[in-house]
């Protein structure tokens, strides 16, 4: 994730409205009560939606590896809490959260099922995932993957089929929500006990 996000990221917020992508009210749609959550928001960058979830009156752990990026979440709102890393080996105890959310940055993730089993370790019992995507069939997506693979970024889209079979190995009751033609929203529910990783 670094080139574009080192580089980029004092107009990644102007970029996201620009082009339509920030899609935060839609996400908050679907939450709908965060109230005294425990959010972890893995990818949440520069903390647009952060902001928003602290002043619903949730607690939120940004989880990021790009400095530059959580630097601009902080200054948007010091209550939120940050970590510089990544989505497979985070130093968290079991069960720490309510909620976790991915917004755009699941295609960034080289170790998707890696990152599944760690959200799977770190939600509490009926915590749910949220993974905002974008669906790799759809020719706008194809653009988007386009863009960012020239600007040095790896990524891997998964299409909406694809995503509820991986996530359906760590998580109960998958759920596709079409947020466009070529956007939609994974949410899942954990209880634990009932699925073996």
């Amino acid at each position: 994730m670094s080139y574009l996000f080192k580089y980029y990221s004092k107009q990644y917020d102007k970029f996201m409205k620009i082009f339509h992508l920030d899609k935060n009210k839609e996400i908050i749609k679907v939450i709908k009560d965060v109230n005294n959550l425990d959010i972890l928001d893995i990818g949440g960058g520069t903390g647009t939606l952060s902001d928003i979830l602290i002043n619903l009156g949730a607690d939120v752990t940004i989880l990021d590896p790009e400095k530059k990026m959580t630097n601009i979440a902080k200054v948007k709102n010091n209550k939120v809490k940050i970590i510089n890393g990544y989505s497979t080996n985070i130093d968290l105890k079991d069960n720490s959260f309510d909620l976790i959310i991915m917004r755009d940055s699941f295609h960034h993730i080289k170790d998707k099922e890696e990152t599944l089993k760690e959200c799977n370790r770190l939600l509490n019992n009926n915590g749910k995932i949220l993974i905002y995507e974008f669906d790799r069939t759809h020719i706008v997506t194809k653009l988007i993957c386009f863009f960012e693979r020239s600007c040095f970024e790896k990524v891997k889209m998964l299409s909406k089929n694809e995503m509820k079979k991986l996530a359906s190995r760590y998580f109960n009751n998958g759920e596709i929500i079409e947020i466009s033609s070529y956007e939609y929203i994974y949410l899942g529910e954990i209880l634990k006990g009932s699925i073996n990783p």
